[in-house]
This record gives structure tokens, C-alpha cells and sequence, in this order.
């Protein structure tokens, strides 16, 4: 019986497509790359497979599809959901955001897409495709998990979410991320205090910070947040990682796992030992070229850890060899990345 199926041809066979709907009458996932070509054909689509609970719509970043084609799924995506009104929990929308057009003429359609949880958009700095992805947002009064693919969720698409019961959103700290709106977005959350839904969080720091102007100083207030994830891709002065790590690793009362994912070049330094001081963390994930041995050294430190995962391109295998030997109650796990 098969529930997961993907579309992924090109666009000349898409009015073959819908036939072939007839024979997955169970289907819940559908992965669709290119567009129907017909409203009769979304009709059939409807007709064989009613239950579709998740959306895969487009083929994600380096599409060389012909723009004529591409300028069309816009407004595809947005019928095929109204379809779905009722059943669909899960929508990703993996178009290249240049290529999504204004949907002005369903602006104002009452549809609700009232069991949407999550969502996941292609996004790029221009704010490219954000009616399409507002469009979403507005009628899905039950959204909880939100995540921008290729950045943090944009100001404009934030303004919206802000009184939503969101547990889980990424966000970016760069030169065009709307930070007024990021404040009022995590300041609503600290307000909310024990009653904030927000519990998982991911922010990429691609810009300097200083405590005097920066909103990643209202992540320690957040009193709900299990799970937060840093992104570093700025090699931001030591002494301020120190500082908000400091704040994070004596706040954050429900925090148990800490993220830190380093771009090329990057890799983990001393400054993460404030992080050792919060004995309610549990799980450090670390995400690298490399960790040194006096990066292993200074995980030494995290005492009350139960779970360290490292994703590492170089593996000194000795060394780690002698760290686990020194943690011995540590569950620490190694996972090679493809170079």
C-alpha cells in the first residue's frame, strides 16, 4: 500500500500525471516537482486521493525548469491546497523564490487551512515569494512549526506569526533581517513567560553582535525553550560569545539541547564553556570541519550532559578515543560528513 509518492519529471509529462492518481487511492505524501497542467486535473488528483495530509511542492534551489513554466505554480500551489483544505497537516514549498508570483487574485479567498502545522518555504534576501508564503500563513490559524530554508523567517511573514501558538521558527541575526520585527516577535514570548508555545528555536548569526542592540539577548527570558540551535557563520568576537552564552547558560530554565553548527572554516573554541553551566542541558550537538584537542578538553567540562553528537569532516579518531575514555557515563556519538 502506498502512502509516499514523488513527482519529479519534466513538465512535458504532467498531463500524464493525474491518471496515474487512480491506483494510490491511500496516498498521505505527495512530492510534486512539476505543474498539473489542468484544473481537470487537480480535480483528479482530489477525486483518487482525498486524505493527502502533506505537501512537497516544487524542486528547491538550482531548478532549471523554463520560467514560463515556473511563473505558473504560484497559483497551482494555492488551488491544489484549497483542495486540501481539510486534511493537509504538512506543507513544503520548495519553488526558487524568484519564481513565485503574486497571487492577488486569492487574496481575499476565505479558505482555512485549519489542521497546517508545519511549513517550510524556499527564501532568499529580496523577500521574493512572501505573498504566496503570507497567503499560507494567514489561513492557517493552527501553524506551529515554521521554517525559512536558506535563512531565518523574514519580517514581513513574522508580523503574522507573532500571536500565533508557534513552538517552532529560525531566524537570522544579518544585515537585511528586519530586527525590529525579531525583537517584537521574542519579546511577545518573553511577556508570555510559563504560557509560550515557543520551544524550539534556530538562529543564524551572520552579522556582528553586541549586547547593547542585539535581540539574541531576549533568548534568555524565553522560559519554555527546550532546544535552540545556533548557526554560526561570523567570527564574532570571543568575549560577546561569552557573554550571551553566559546569559543563555543562567536563563532558558526549560532548556535540555543545545545546536551549534559552524559554516566552513569555523569550528568550535572555549567560548562554548559558559554552556557547561546550565545543568539542565542534556544533549550538545556540535556541527564542524573539526573539533581540536583543546576543544575536547573544554567538553570535558559539560559534567551534567547525557548525549554529545559530533558531525565532523576530520576525525581525529586517537583523540576521541582518549575523550571517551575521560567521559565514560557520556552516550557520545561520531557521524562523518561528506567532504
Amino acid at each position: 500500500m502506498i502512502r509516499h509518492l514523488g513527482f519529479v519529471s519534466g513538465p512535458s509529462s504532467s498531463d500524464m500525471v493525474p491518471q496515474l492518481f487512480q491506483h494510490f487511492p491511500c496516498l498521505r505524501v505527495l512530492r510534486l516537482a512539476i505543474p498539473i497542467a489542468s484544473y481537470e486535473g487537480m480535480d483528479m488528483i482530489r477525486h483518487y486521493c482525498p486524505e493527502l495530509q502533506q505537501l512537497v511542492l516544487g524542486r528547491g534551489y538550482g531548478t532549471q525548469d523554463p520560467e514560463d513554466d515556473l511563473l505558473q505554480q504560484g497559483e497551482f500551489h494555492a488551488l491544489l491546497l484549497k483542495q486540501y483544505a481539510t486534511t493537509v497537516e504538512s506543507v513544503e514549498v520548495l519553488i526558487y523564490p524568484s519564481f513565485i508570483p503574486s497571487i492577488r487574485g486569492l487574496l481575499h479567498d476565505p479558505v482555512v487551512l485549519y489542521r497546517l502545522r508545519s511549513l517550510r518555504y524556499c527564501r532568499d534576501f529580496r523577500f521574493h515569494g512572501v505573498d504566496f508564503i503570507q497567503w499560507i500563513i494567514l489561513r492557517a490559524p493552527n501553524i506551529q512549526f515554521v521554517e525559512a530554508i536558506g535563512g531565518g523567517v523574514q519580517a514581513p511573514i513574522l508580523q503574522n506569526l507573532t500571536h500565533r501558538h508557534v513552538k517552532r521558527i529560525n531566524l537570522e541575526w544579518a544585515t537585511f533581517s528586519g530586527d525590529l520585527d525579531q525583537h517584537e516577535f521574542l519579546q511577545h514570548h518573553v511577556h508570555l513567560g510559563k504560557n509560550s508555545p515557543l520551544q524550539d528555536l534556530k538562529c543564524d548569526i551572520v552579522k556582528p553582535f553586541t549586547s547593547r542592540e542585539c535581540w539574541l539577548y531576549l533568548i534568555p527570558d524565553l522560559q519554555q525553550l527546550k532546544s535552540f540551535e545556533i548557526f554560526v557563520t561570523y567570527d564574532q568576537d570571543e568575549d560577546e560569545w561569552i557573554n550571551l552564552l553566559s546569559h543563555i547558560a543562567r536563563g532558558c530554565s526549560s532548556l535540555e539541547k543545545i545546536t551549534l553548527t559552524f559554516s566552513a572554516s569555523l569550528s568550535p573554541r572555549e567560548w562554548i564553556l559558559p554552556l557547561s553551566q546550565n545543568p539542565r542541558l542534556k544533549s550538545l550537538v556540535i556541527v564542524c570541519d573539526t573539533v581540536s584537542i583543546d576543544m575536547l578538553a573544554t567538553l570535558e567540562h559539560f559534567q551534567h550532559l547525557e548525549s554529545l553528537h559530533l558531525k565532523l569532516k576530520y576525525v581525529d579518531w586517537k583523540a576521541i578515543a582518549g575523550f571517551k575514555s575521560k567521559m565514560p557515563g557520556l552516550e557520545s556519538t561520531i557521524q562523518k560528513a561528506h567532504q
